[in-house]
């Protein structure tokens, strides 16, 4: 129900802006990690991906693959957006947000790679040719780290 949920608040958005979606998830009735880290992974990625097509000038090119299955003991979510292709990394290589003129860091690729690490999963970005393509296999129903003050992204 969760991840329903997040896909059918983001679907309005993708209508609107006449993105070619293609959505293919398949899960059983239980959360397959706690809901609390599926909400900032899957809530984050919808929003950065919203975000950069919406700046994508026709709609003709704005496109959004989502897959999420299990296979084996493993969640996999891989999510493939197109964007302008407008991409700065700092010295550390991590991402600067387009929303913020490229200046500084948003906050929700931290915040995915937050809930992957306290699930015990791997996170891989890659972004070339005007697509942005996230991978993430965790395994399913760990025992993830709650979300504390002491241990949330700075």
């Amino acid at each position: 129900e969760l991840v329903n949920a997040i896909v059918s608040y983001w679907q309005e958005s993708w209508t609107a802006l006449q993105v070619q979606a293609d959505i293919v998830i398949q899960l059983g009735p239980d959360d397959p990690i706690p809901p609390l880290h599926m909400t900032a992974i899957l809530g984050n990625l919808l929003k950065n991906a919203c975000e950069a097509l919406s700046r994508i000038p026709s709609p003709a090119n704005r496109r959004l693959c989502l897959h999420i299955c299990p296979i084996g003991d493993s969640l996999i979510l891989t999510l493939d957006n197109t964007f302008t292709g407008a991409l700065k990394q700092d010295a550390s290589q991590h991402y600067l947000s387009a929303k913020r003129g490229f200046t500084a860091h948003g906050i929700g690729l931290d915040s995915i790679q937050h809930s992957v690490c306290c699930c015990h999963g791997t996170l891989e970005i890659t972004a070339a040719n005007n697509l942005f393509q996230v991978s993430i296999l965790l395994p399913q129903q760990t025992t993830a780290a709650p979300l504390t003050a002491d241990i949330l992204p700075s």
